[in-house]
């Protein structure tokens, strides 16, 4: 059983049992990063209607907004589509920036750009280890036993490959342990495992979904 304290306004301090954990793992893909700059709202709609588009078979979340618009792509198997909206930015804005990849460098040209021209970067979340930004994290949801949600914490794909476990109780242990961002007043956890168990044949261990996030409930 684990029991974390939490705190509402005008109320003291309690401590809640927390009883199932959520795993958002955000399995790994080909990032890639698209700046473009825009020179009219026309042009921004028309950029925004192309990555509506592109949405519809990838993961897109966007980046910054305003005179330099710029999202981050992720695709498994879709490079062909990555490649015709790379040549269609291309034909049609005079500026077009691609990445192959999207990592802290990449967020902070973007950043750059912003700044020069006043345009606004959009907040990404910030890993609870290693305090990196990432567009598409691996996420824990932690939930007491009226499902209400308690804590949550997000973790970049550097420290989420470096802490991985095939068992998805071992894996959330390793990420619990070392968040001292959003759970540092949980006491060390450890869910127990099963070498055994899978998510399909442990009762407490359930996968829920899979595609470019694997989510797996876990009852503690």
């Amino acid at each position: 059983m684990i029991k974390m304290q939490t705190a509402t306004a005008g109320h003291p301090p309690r401590r809640r049992t927390v009883d199932q954990i959520l795993l958002r793992h955000s399995v790994p893909g080909k990032r890639t990063a698209f700046l473009v700059e825009s020179r009219s709202r026309r042009e921004s709609r028309q950029i925004d209607e192309l990555f509506a588009l592109l949405g519809e078979a990838t993961d897109v979340v966007q980046l910054a907004e305003g005179r330099i618009m710029a999202y981050a792509v992720r695709a498994k198997g879709h490079d062909q589509l990555l490649a015709k909206i790379e040549l269609r930015l291309k034909g049609l804005f005079c500026f077009t920036i691609v990445e192959r990849s999207f990592n802290e460098r990449t967020y902070r040209l973007i950043a750059d750009l912003c700044l020069d021209s006043a345009s606004r970067l959009l907040p990404l979340e910030r890993c609870g280890i290693c305090d990196t930004e990432d567009a598409f994290p691996t996420k824990l949801e932690l939930f007491d036993e009226n499902h209400d949600p308690l804590a949550e914490g997000s973790y970049c794909a550097v420290c989420t490959a470096r802490l991985h476990d095939a068992d998805p109780r071992r894996f959330v242990s390793n990420l619990l342990a070392r968040d001292r961002a959003n759970f540092s007043g949980l006491p060390e956890v450890e869910l127990g495992t099963d070498t055994a168990a899978t998510p399909e044949r442990d009762t407490t261990c359930q996968e829920l979904g899979r595609g470019n996030d694997r989510i797996i409930a876990i009852a503690v």
